[in-house]
């Protein structure tokens, strides 16, 4: 009762030499760098956008341009839209505000956003932050944690997406 059949054999055989192949390339192959998984990692990581870019007039169009679009997204309602397009203009000026409203937008999409708590967050452990953005950032963050308080039920940031939550 306990023999595999011929068939069985077969498909066993075959799964093992897929799986020792799989393992021999893996350590032919060069290491895979690590990646963050993590969204607010990855935002805050510096890019080498920044640096490749070394036309100032050029730089400051593209900067225009990226918050030229988020703010029309967001006059659109299509806040997640905006917000990447306002992680773009971050990611190339590294400039406080663009992460404000990177954050802003994705509170839009969820109103108890965990990223946007982190970014609020770390917006206000800077250095030397303008009065006007720390202000922003202490009126979004206690606005957040309010709506934490009055949710009734949690929502999974993936949700906002579609995406499948673990």
């Amino acid at each position: 009762a306990g023999a595999l059949t011929d068939a069985q054999r077969e498909v066993v055989s075959r799964k093992l030499k897929e799986a020792t192949h799989a393992r021999t390339s893996r350590q032919h192959s060069p290491p895979q760098p690590t990646l963050p998984q993590d969204e607010v990692e990855q935002l805050l990581l510096p890019t080498a956008a920044a640096a490749e870019l070394t036309d100032e007039a050029e730089r400051e169009r593209l900067l225009k341009l990226l918050r030229r679009h988020g703010h029309g997204c967001n006059e659109a309602a299509d806040f997640e839209a905006a917000h990447f397009w306002f992680d773009c203009a971050f990611a190339l000026a590294q400039q406080t505000a663009d992460l404000l409203s990177a954050a802003n937008m994705r509170l839009k999409l969820l109103d108890t956003s965990p990223v946007s708590e982190a970014l609020y967050l770390h917006v206000l452990t800077e250095l030397d932050l303008p009065e006007r953005e720390q202000a922003m950032a202490e009126k979004k963050l206690t606005q957040l944690q309010e709506n934490r308080k009055h949710s009734s039920e949690p929502v999974e940031y993936g949700d906002v997406y579609g995406e499948a939550t673990v």
